[in-house]
């Protein structure tokens, strides 16, 4: 769950998170790619990269649904407007950071 660390962003499918927020918790470039792809994880989808299926799959809360390539193909409209957002951010944030 949330409170024991089972999320980096426990509110990144129900709360606006900005890029002040996300600075604000002084997350790492890698950290923030993993809290970008919580958000699809979050939704069943599974990883092409050993090292985040491996992350994922260590979370309780995780329940692999989808090959890439099938969660691809059902578009957007899986995310509700918090996740579209946050996707945003988080991307925005990581490419600033290089």
């Amino acid at each position: 769950n949330a409170a024991s660390g089972e999320y980096i962003l426990p509110t990144s499918n129900s709360e606006y998170l900005t890029e002040e927020t996300l600075r604000g918790k002084a997350l790492t470039k890698e950290q923030l790619g993993l809290a970008r792809n919580e958000i699809f994880a979050r939704h069943g989808r599974m990883f092409d990269t050993a090292e985040i299926q491996q992350y994922f799959d260590s979370r309780s809360w995780y329940v692999p649904k989808y090959a890439p390539a099938e969660f691809d193909a059902m578009g957007d409209g899986i995310f509700n407007e918090y996740e579209k957002y946050n996707m945003e951010s988080i991307k925005a944030l990581e490419d600033k950071l290089g």
